[in-house]
């Protein structure tokens, strides 16, 4: 996701990312062994804004 803008096709990509390192900084710290620990609140469903100009940035 790194080469994209912050927000991109209505998606807030920047939210996205902040979220995923979160998560996976968790699934890390767990472990294989502790996975089944993991705290299902740190999967965040995607923020979309409506009427923001479209990226053409890939």
């Amino acid at each position: 996701m790194d080469p994209f803008p912050d927000t991109c096709r209505g998606i807030d990509l920047g939210q996205l990312r902040s979220d995923f390192l979160r998560a996976e900084e968790e699934v890390l710290r767990l472990g294989p062994e502790k996975l089944a620990y993991f705290n299902h609140e740190l999967l965040k469903p995607l923020i979309f804004h409506d009427g923001e100009e479209l990226s053409n940035e890939l």
